[in-house]
């Protein structure tokens, strides 16, 4: 499938290799704005045809990028692995900006989720959110119900029954 017209990923990198960023906190936090800028400053673009009486017309809108954190990834060249691995072994300055940028970046997808900007069930998936229903009774057990069913056989047995009850 080839590239949108416009697509301007290829221009997406970071300026410092992996190691130099986390070594600093600040240069950590300043890759993840730049990253977070660019998405801002390059929307997608969405086209829509319509037909009209005189041919198709298509209609460009801009449409908000969504951050992500395999994307900001890709953009400091680090595989997704070593970001977990980093985040257990960094020290706690680096460990706090990196859930900061993690925090960025699930606040912008579930307020993009909320305002329609972004598909809501993606998202909610995307952040592990769930809308749960208990199928189990207590300690897991299975939801038990009782049905008494009675058969009746005459009129007279239904009557009876009906007054009885």
């Amino acid at each position: 499938m080839p590239v949108p017209d416009g697509n301007q990923s290829w221009e997406l990198r970071c300026k410092h290799a992996p190691a130099k960023l986390f070594a600093s906190s600040r240069l950590l936090w300043k890759a993840a704005t730049g990253y977070f800028r660019w998405c801002d400053n390059h929307p997608w673009v969405t086209r829509k045809n319509k037909q009209k009486a005189n041919g198709t017309e298509t209609d460009e809108a801009p449409v908000q990028r969504p951050y992500s954190l395999a994307a900001f990834l890709l953009y400091i060249a680090l595989p997704e692995a070593e970001w977990e691995q980093r985040k257990q072994t960094s020290g706690p300055e680096v460990r706090h900006t990196m859930e900061r940028i993690e925090s960025v970046i699930d606040t912008q997808l579930l307020e993009g989720a909320l305002t329609g900007a972004f598909n809501a069930s993606l998202v909610a998936r995307k952040l592990g959110l769930a809308d749960k229903q208990e199928h189990t009774g207590k300690d897991g057990t299975p939801l038990a119900s009782t049905v008494n069913i009675r058969v009746v056989r005459t009129r007279e047995e239904a009557k009876r029954l009906s007054i009885d009850s």
